[in-house]
């Protein structure tokens, strides 16, 4: 599967809210007006095959009606002709993943040293590792009874990859004794945003825009200061989007509290969103690097900082996604659908044009280091 199709079809839209939709709406409760007459006569369609199947189907006492259900909506969901519609049958697992980077695993990082010892370095969080009790500092000694001691990487990935919620037993070291880890395989968030550093200059990844990105984006910032780094990369290549709400805070950081970041059209009413008094600031002069996969809330940044004078921009043309994306509870599930466009600060809408940046470079150049030598003066 392309990422040209996972940006179209998965994601990455922009999801300002979510609310309880049907909730109320139960047949002969709701008051028909002459606005929604022709729509609530449509739905009474609905409602009519419904109860007819219920009634008459020679399979009505055992049909599975939640599987009706979900049917029915994601038929409708294919009748909007919506390129961003799609409908999650799990906010929990189907909708979270949607907004996170990750994979089906077990979520630890190993360390092959000299004398062939494996050491865990790092576990992420609330993955299946850590849910286990692994830790870091843990010397991976066996995996399923399989000695692991002075073996290659690969024969590792091997014994630890399987289907989620398939089970391993991972023997480890820890302050002399060894001791046994069940793991249960599942999902693997990985970090949202994530920082290193190249030749003084802070860069700083942001793969997509969801409930954790913001601390984690704080986080990486406040270690680019420690750092005294003298300028900021901010990597966007690869974020299709998520929470534009997300979106504000992280901008607010470069920029001045009442700058324009985006307007929100709805059916003819207009809303602009500002920056935001941030006690994390940095005046630090800033690279953001974007390319044909950059959607969405990341080209609301993108726009935000760059119309506002406070970036400049390297890479290739972005993806052009002007559009806004609404989330819908019901019950336990979540609908998502186009909900209007947006505006850049400048009043522009990118739907299917994308944003050209100020230094447009083939992805075969190095990105990081053309800004590297921007930020430092050296090209």
């Amino acid at each position: 599967m392309n990422k040209r199709y996972l940006i179209l079809s998965a994601c990455l839209a922009v999801l300002l809210v979510t609310a309880g939709v049907f909730g109320g709406y139960l047949y002969g409760t709701h008051k028909l007006t002459k606005e929604f007459d022709l729509k609530d006569k449509d739905l009474q369609r609905v409602i009519n095959a419904w109860i007819s199947i219920q009634t008459y189907h020679k399979d009505n006492e055992i049909m599975d009606y939640r599987d009706l259900a979900e049917s029915t909506i994601r038929g409708m969901v294919d009748g909007l002709n919506d390129t961003y519609a799609d409908f999650f049958s799990s906010r929990e697992e189907d909708f979270g993943r949607f907004l996170t980077a990750g994979y089906i695993g077990v979520g630890y990082i190993p360390e092959y040293n000299d004398d062939g010892s494996i050491t865990i370095v790092d576990i992420y969080k609330d993955c299946p590792a850590a849910k286990a009790g692994m830790m870091v500092g843990d010397v991976l000694l066996s995996i399923d009874g399989t000695d692991v001691t002075g073996k290659d990487s690969d024969l590792v990935h091997a014994l630890t990859d399987g289907d989620e919620g398939t089970h391993a037993i991972f023997t480890v070291l820890r302050d002399g004794k060894t001791i046994d880890l069940d793991v249960t395989r599942g999902w693997v968030a990985l970090p949202s945003a994530t920082y290193f550093q190249q030749d003084g200059i802070g860069i700083i990844c942001i793969s997509v825009f969801n409930e954790y990105t913001v601390e984690e984006f704080e986080d990486c910032l406040r270690q680019a200061e420690s750092d005294r780094v003298s300028g900021i990369i901010l990597d966007l290549l690869d974020n299709g989007g998520g929470y534009v709400s997300e979106v504000i805070p992280i901008a607010s950081c470069f920029l001045n509290e009442g700058d324009t970041l985006f307007t929100f059209l709805d059916h003819g009413s207009a809303e602009t969103y500002t920056a935001v008094k941030s006690d994390l600031h940095t005046d630090l002069p800033v690279v953001v690097l974007v390319g044909d996969y950059t959607a969405s809330s990341a080209e609301i940044l993108l726009c935000a900082l760059t119309e506002n004078g406070r970036a400049v921009s390297v890479g290739m043309t972005t993806f052009g996604k002007g559009t806004w994306n609404k989330a819908v509870d019901i019950d336990d599930s979540v609908l998502q659908f186009t909900g209007g466009t947006w505006n850049t600060p400048n009043g522009n809408n990118i739907t299917g044009k994308g944003v050209t940046p100020d230094f447009e470079i083939p992805l075969v150049n190095n990105y990081y280091e053309w800004a590297v030598d921007y930020l430092t003066g050296t090209n």
